[in-house]
Formats: structure tokens, sequence, C-alpha cells
């Protein structure tokens, strides 16, 4: 990290005020993501994945033993 001189009192200020709205930012960026990441983890969105899946797989096969019939 670069030292940085200040002339002012005021000059520390402004850069406390802004690492402290920077905190803020990455603070609710991260709350975000994870907010994210539970509601993509929640039971029924694992189960409708799990279910196109298997649909998926299901269709696929269906598909097989047609054309080697």
């Amino acid at each position: 990290m670069a030292k940085h001189i200040y002339s002012s009192f005021e000059e520390i200020d402004l850069q406390l005020e802004i690492l402290k709205t920077e905190a803020q930012l990455e603070k609710a960026r991260v709350t975000q993501q994870y907010n994210e990441a539970r509601q993509q983890m929640s039971f029924f969105s694992i189960l409708g994945s799990a279910t196109s899946f298997l649909a998926k797989k299901a269709v696929i096969a269906k598909i097989i033993s047609k054309i080697f019939k």
C-alpha cells in the first residue's frame, strides 16, 4: 500500500469517510451474494433441479430406446 502524507485533518476525515463507505458497499454486496446463494440452495430449488435433471435423462433414454428398437 502506498504511503500517503496528509496535509490536513480534513483530508484524513475525507479518506476515512471514503473507506467507511467502501466497507459498507462491500458488506452489502457480500450480504446480497449470501442471500442469493441461500435461496439457490433451498429445498424446493434443489428438488426442482433434481426433477429437471431426471426428466431430461428420461427423455433421452426414451429417444435412444426408440432409435434402437
